[in-house]
Formats: structure tokens, sequence, C-alpha cells
């Protein structure tokens, strides 16, 4: 079976068959294209869809597949989800196109590979010939994705003791985030699915990226709660990690300047927007973690995660944010603590003179620095009992105290 790169890898360096002998021939830095279009009720149906079709092919580790999908495409299927890329043949699941890699040349020659695995023999039509129809369903397409994983173990230079289909089987069923087996199963993903191998430049951004994918999305799910169901389950809270203090600042050229507190055990954090990585930084970069980032599409409500791993990288901390990418008027909400958050507005309208903020339209919040409702500093900090998702109105106000307009947000709470 050839198995080409997931679509944001091959918007980089193409395909597996074509590393040359110092390995792939550009670094592995995604843009942040067009993020999907999945919210996060979505992705956690998709992450469902993707437990349960591994799991009827012998899969019960569904995780390890789904944090492959979210390193290439978001764990995007059809091109709705993913606007920027190619339209790929029709798919029923998708009620249109399937979605198709963008890194082939123009879409017009129909080569990008298709679905959220990404099979690719060539052609659209060279592909279904060699694949069969089943790529273009979610089920078809994590089904083969099961497949190619079987045999990539099997093969694996990095696991000892696995010649059948059975054995590997048993042996990614045994995977967990915190034993033995992971590392081998990064190196895997990143040697066998990606093409990159350890004597390569890229080697260590890779294996990073595919780790924390899949700690990512085992995290984002809930755990072992949700990837050992079967079926629909209830949404949980956002996972109960050491609360990290979360920043940003929007400089003159729109580049993004990202910044935070962690607790002592942390020692790398991960930036991610709306399940997409931005950027990483260690301890060793600066006690506030620095990184800077540029988005190529302003839109409002980005959803940030700061998750913040130990020296192990075992993710031991966590921090949310909500902020608006526009060089206008934008909301923000930044976690500050444990129940401790900040909302508040940037680059506020000249006239502006304060503003309050009321929750789920039934309580007005006081600022916890100025002990006022009606806030000044155009923020409101406070501590709150009741978590999970929220609905915030920020009311502006002139110099008069008149009404200037009311924005609303919803955010989930951790």
């Amino acid at each position: 079976m050839r198995w080409t790169l997931a679509l944001f890898g091959m918007l980089t360096f193409g395909c597996v068959n074509a590393i040359g002998p110092e390995g792939p021939a550009e670094e592995f830095a995604p843009s942040d294209g067009i993020p999907s279009e999945l919210t996060r009720a979505q992705r956690r149906e998709r992450a469902g869809q993707i437990r349960d079709a591994a799991a009827a092919n012998g899969i019960r580790a569904g995780w390890l597949l789904a944090g492959i999908a979210d390193a290439e495409t978001q764990m995007s299927h059809c091109w709705r989800e993913l606007t920027w890329a190619c339209q790929g043949p029709y798919s029923a699941d998708c009620g249109g196109p399937v979605v198709a890699g963008a890194g082939d040349g123009p879409c017009s020659i129909r080569q990008g590979g298709l679905g959220m695995f990404q099979f690719d023999a060539g052609t659209f039509d060279d592909t279904l010939r060699r694949e069969g129809n089943r790529v273009l369903s979610i089920a078809g397409n994590v089904a083969a994705a099961v497949d190619f994983v079987v045999n990539m173990t099997i093969q694996s230079r990095y696991v000892a003791g696995v010649s059948t289909r059975a054995e590997a089987l048993a042996w990614l069923n045994g995977v967990t985030p915190d034993n033995a087996r992971f590392t081998p199963w990064i190196q895997t993903v990143t040697h066998y699915y990606n093409g990159c191998l350890p004597s390569y430049s890229c080697y260590s951004q890779r294996f990073r990226h595919y780790r924390d994918n899949a700690l990512g999305v085992w995290n984002e799910m809930g755990g072992a709660t949700f990837w050992n169901a079967t079926g629909a389950s209830p949404e949980p809270a956002l996972p109960s990690f050491p609360a990290i203090e979360v920043y940003w600042a929007r400089q003159a050229d729109g580049r993004y300047e990202l910044r935070a507190l962690a607790p002592e055990a942390v020692e790398r954090v991960v930036y991610v927007v709306d399940g997409y990585t931005i950027g990483e930084s260690t301890r060793l970069e600066g006690e506030n973690f620095p990184t800077s980032y540029v988005f190529s599409v302003e839109r409002n409500e980005r959803r940030l995660e700061v998750r913040g791993y130990d020296a192990d990288n075992r993710q031991v901390g966590l921090g949310v944010g909500l902020l608006d990418v526009t060089a206008g008027t934008g909301v923000y909400v930044k976690q500050m603590g444990e129940g401790l958050y900040e909302v508040g507005l940037e680059r506020a309208p000249e006239g502006v003179a304060a503003i309050s903020v009321r929750v789920d339209e039934r309580f007005e919040l006081t600022d916890q620095i100025t002990r006022a409702s009606r806030s000044e500093r155009l923020a409101v900090r406070t501590r709150f009992s009741t978590l999970g998702e929220r609905g915030f109105a920020i009311t502006t106000y002139d110099t008069s105290g008149a009404v200037r307009g009311t924005l609303r947000r919803s955010f989930v709470l951790r």
C-alpha cells in the first residue's frame, strides 16, 4: 500500500515516497491555513466516529488514529470543514465533496489525497481504483487507516514481538498516554507514516507534533472515559489540570505575542487555537514561555488552549482563553488562575470609557481589581464557582454613562 502524507504535511514537504537521502525536502512548518470549521462539539462527534469505526475494525485505542487525523487535517473529512483545501469526489457522509489534499499542484488536476487520512494513489480515480469507494465515507476512511496502521506496526523497528495482525492489534490496544508503548508509537508514526527518520533534521519537530496531537485529543475528549466508551457519551468538562495564566498581545504588524505563567512542574507549553497547534516554548526560552504567531485569517471567538508538560512530557497544566483575531475591537476571555478569569475589550473604540459584564443574562460581575461593576479599565476580573459553558454580555459606556452597545460571546470555563 502506498501511503501519502495527510493534507497539512503535503502542503509543506510532499509524500513519503519522495524522500531523498537527507529526508524530506522542507522543514515541517504548517501555516494557519484557514483552520478547520469544526466546532468543539463537532470535533467531539468526529472523534467519536473515529473511535467507533476503529473499534469495529479491531483497534479499541481509537485516540491513536484520531491523533494522526488531528495532526494532519484537524480531523476534517469533508471539504466544507476545510474550505481552503481542494474538493474531492462526492461523499454521502458529507453531502458534498470530501476534502482533498492541496499539495500536489492545482486542484484542477485532481491529485490530492482523499479524506481525513489522505489516501493517495495518484489521481482521484487512481486512488478509488486502489482503495475502493470506502475512503469517501468517514467509517471507510478510518477502516483503511486501521489497515495501514496495523501494517505499519508490524514493520516498525521500534516495536518488538509483533509479526501478525492479531499481535499488532493487541499491541496497539495496549498503548496508553503514560506507558512504555507510547513513545514507540510516536516514533513509528513519525518514521513510517510521516517518513521522517531519526537521523533527519525534521525528526524532533515532527515527533513533537504527532505526540502533542495524540495527547491533545486524549485530554480534549475526556481521557479514558470517552475513548474506552462506545456510542454517544456526555460531553465532559475540560481536563482538570493545575491552571496556567494566559496572556497575549496583538502587535501593530498583526503578530500575536503569546505568554503563559505556569506551575513550577511545567517545562514546556504548547499553544493551541481551535484545536490547531500554533507554537510552543520551553522554560529555557523564558519563564513566561514566549512565542509569537501571525494568523492568516481574521475571525472572532478563537478558542485558545495553553497545554503545559513536565520534563517527562506528561501534561501537568492547562490554561484557556477566547480571543477575537481582528484588527478592530476584540472581546477576550483569559484564564488567570483556578476558576479566575478576566473578560474585557482589546483595541476599544475611541469614546468607550467603561464596560460592564453580565453572565448568562442574569448576573453582573464585579471587577476584582477596581471593586466596581462598571470598569473603567475595560476589563472585569472575577472568580467563578460555576464552571462549564457560560454566556457573556459586554456592554460599553461613553463618558456620560450612556450605553454605546453590547457584544456577546460564549465560552467554556474550566
